[in-house]
């Protein structure tokens, strides 16, 4: 089991880190998007999108797997 997970970790943690670039990508279009029509939105936002689509995608890429296990006894 501890094979056969590790050979399928980089293709997971590949596809975490698509779908959180896409999803912050399309948030931080959206959010400049609003930024140049509404002065309510401030840079500081931006930012603060930024960093914390960096912080994830670093803890993303030392992600690394645990494998866990339950084993039950019932004793009749």
């Amino acid at each position: 089991a501890d094979t056969m997970a590790k050979t399928l970790l980089p293709g997971i943690r590949a596809e975490a880190e698509a779908a959180m670039q896409e999803h912050y990508s399309d948030e931080l279009a959206r959010l400049e998007a609003l930024a140049k029509v509404n002065p309510n939105v401030q840079n500081e936002e931006i930012s603060a999108l930024k960093n914390q689509a960096l912080e994830l995608a670093d803890h993303l890429s030392s992600a690394h797997l645990r494998l866990d296990a339950i084993q039950l006894v019932v004793a009749l």
